[in-house]
């Protein structure tokens, strides 16, 4: 994981959710169940309660997508991986959860679902299969549950867009992910970024970054003109491996820099 810079200032389009959101804050002013779900009771005359619904023609609109792809090179946030097509809410909108199989907290950081900060790209398997709604809290009980609510609560995933670099929490020994820190362990556990497709996918990319070391590693002024040439491309094909723009490039660097 890289950290990822995004403009100061998101689309304008999402502009238009700051009068949505203020409606769940008056809902929820006026009755704190709103945005919690509950079964109805026909003998109570209670009506059914269910979580805020939201825009995704907002957050999700071309313009949004679009300058998210860019400051993200079009990888997924989280794994560095290509085919990152899913808006991810870093705080989940809609609920929340410790752990998994922990119950989930109604509402979730609605308040934040068009926030430019809280909006990444990632893929379908980072972002549906494992992320989902988790968001473990070092404190679960300092969770915040509404846009008022200040409680200090400290995250225990890293932020890719946050003000820390990823990589002072993950490190990659050749293509095995490691932790640095109990948020690095925790991010991993929780995006499962060791899976073992991920893993492939990286072990494949570390064998051209691997090849490509090798070229480098002979002596130039042994080489003929053409291989010279070939080593020289070579080398410029790392220091490109290495930059945010390419895939798995906080492993490539681990890998080269270690």
């Amino acid at each position: 994981m890289v950290r990822i810079i995004k403009p100061a200032d998101g689309p304008p389009e999402l502009a238009k959710g700051i009068a949505l959101v203020e409606a769940h804050e008056a809902a929820r002013q006026a009755d704190p169940k709103v945005g919690i779900p509950q079964k109805a009771d026909p003998k109570a005359g209670t009506p059914k309660i269910t979580a805020f619904e939201f825009d995704k023609g907002i957050y999700k609109s071309t313009a949004v997508t679009a300058a998210l792809g860019n400051a993200q090179h079009r990888k997924c946030c989280y794994c560095e991986g290509l085919l990152a097509t899913d808006v991810e809410h870093f705080r989940p909108k809609t609920r929340s959860q410790q752990a998994r199989r922990k119950p989930y907290e109604y509402p979730g950081y609605y308040w934040l679902a068009y926030t430019w900060s809280n909006l990444y790209m990632a893929c379908v398997e980072c972002n549906r299969t494992y992320k989902r709604s988790l968001f473990p809290l070092k404190d679960p009980s300092q969770r915040n549950h509404s846009a008022d609510d200040d409680n200090g609560e400290v995250a225990m995933i890293v932020d890719p867009g946050g003000a820390e670099d990823p990589r002072n929490h993950i490190r990659f020994d050749d293509a095995a992910i490691m932790s640095v820190t109990e948020i690095g362990r925790e991010t991993i556990a929780v995006l499962r970024l060791d899976r073992g497709d991920l893993t492939t996918f990286r072990l494949n990319h570390l064998k051209l970054l691997n090849a490509l070391k090798d070229i480098v590693s002979f002596p130039p002024e042994e080489l003929s003109a053409d291989l010279a040439e070939k080593r020289q491309n070579a080398i410029d094909s790392l220091s490109q491996m290495v930059c945010p723009n390419s895939i798995y490039s906080s492993m490539a660097q681990d890998f080269l820099n270690p």
